[in-house]
């Protein structure tokens, strides 16, 4: 009886087991001139948890545990449409959602690295320096950052500063309700940029 016990217990504490409903994100891709909705733009999505270490069940100030649980990549439809469908994630004891990412027309040269997932690719080499591209080479790109903690906007996002950032409140990660966001993208000329490649 003791030892069933201590295999739920474990299986609580250190295994994604406790379903969690988390609302899903529907992003508007237009053009910010026209307001002409854009086709086929690439999009990655990232979310990721935090959870503090624990003992025994009991959690502990530190360290806290990071852990990314969706990688996605999709493409916007003829409207300009994005639908990323989350619904119901299964977490760890204390695990929260700690934030999201979104690269909206952001790639990297040569995505095809280790994993099979281009999203896995794509953030992971981003985090390593490597060049970025604009598949959509008539525009420039845009990352939408939701967050708990303001310090870490910017950390491991991109370096380099040609795409737009748009922060939305960290509180939107609690919300029930789906979050719709439209986001505007400038076309490069517009921005006096080369086509192609960031610099």
């Amino acid at each position: 009886m003791i030892t069933v016990f201590a295999g739920i217990f474990i299986l609580i504490t250190k295994l994604p087991t406790i379903p969690h409903k988390f609302r899903n994100l529907r992003i508007e891709i237009v053009d910010s001139v026209t307001q002409k909705p854009l086709n086929n733009i690439n999009v990655y999505y990232i979310l990721e948890t935090a959870a503090p270490a624990d003992f025994l069940g009991i959690p502990l100030l530190d360290p806290i545990n990071f852990r990314y649980i969706k990688f996605g990549h999709y493409k916007s439809n003829i409207n300009g449409i994005v639908e990323i469908k989350n619904r119901l994630l299964f977490l760890k004891l204390y695990e929260k959602v700690f934030c999201e990412r979104v690269y909206i027309n952001l790639d990297i040269e040569s995505n095809n690295g280790n994993y099979k997932n281009p999203a896995k690719n794509f953030f992971f080499n981003i985090i390593k320096d490597k060049k970025l591209i604009y598949p959509n080479k008539n525009y420039r790109g845009a990352i939408i950052y939701s967050g708990i903690d303001k310090n870490n906007i910017k950390k491991n996002v991109i370096k380099e500063k040609q795409y737009d950032l748009i922060i939305l409140d960290g509180k939107n990660l609690e919300s029930k309700d789906d979050v719709i966001i439209t986001v505007e993208i400038r076309r490069k000329v517009a921005a006096g940029l080369d086509r192609g490649q960031l610099n």
